[in-house]
Formats: structure tokens, sequence, C-alpha cells
């Protein structure tokens, strides 16, 4: 997401940034939207080729216990690692040698 945002902020007036922001988002809606419908007809179509009706369903119930998991790693990580001690400790040194007194 930063780097949907981050061009905004140089944009030269709020028009500008509020059209790039509402572009980009149209344009991420549309890229999903079709990857989505391209996946899903692949799928159909992989069923019927193979005489295998089930297959969509079981591959929508497979890449969503896969998209949970994945979920749940990317959380447990964010809960475990917290980047903002760092950046922390790096201002208390800087304050530390600038007041003669150490975090």
């Amino acid at each position: 997401h930063l780097l949907g945002v981050l061009p905004a902020l140089a944009m030269p007036s709020l028009r500008c940034a509020t059209a790039y922001l509402t572009m980009f988002g149209v344009g991420t809606m549309a890229a999903m939207s079709l990857f989505t419908a391209a996946v899903g007809e692949l799928s159909v179509r992989m069923g019927e080729s193979l005489d295998r009706p089930d297959i969509p369903a079981k591959l929508t119930v497979i890449s969503s216990a896969f998209a949970v998991a994945i979920g749940i790693v990317w959380t447990a990580r964010a809960l475990v690692s917290t980047p903002w001690q760092s950046a922390l400790a790096t201002v208390g040194a800087s304050l530390g040698r600038r007041f003669s007194f150490a975090f």
C-alpha cells in the first residue's frame, strides 16, 4: 500500500492526488477481478475436461485454507517482530548521546 500512497504525496495538488488514488483503486480492483474470473473459468473447465464436477469446490476449499494459513503466519510474524522497538532503541541511543544518559 505504500507504493500506492507514496506517489500521491508528491502530486502537485489534492485533485491530482485524489485522481491518482482513485484510479489506483479502480485498477487494483479490475486486476483482482480479472484474475479471479480467469482462475474460476480455468477450474470449471478443468473439472469438465476431467469429468469431475467437484474440482472447483475442492480447489476453493484448498485455496481458502491456504489463504487463512498465510494470514495466520503473517499475523503471528507481525506480532512477534516489532520493528518499532528497534526504532525506539535508535532514538533512545541518539538521545542518550545528546543528553548523556542511556536507555
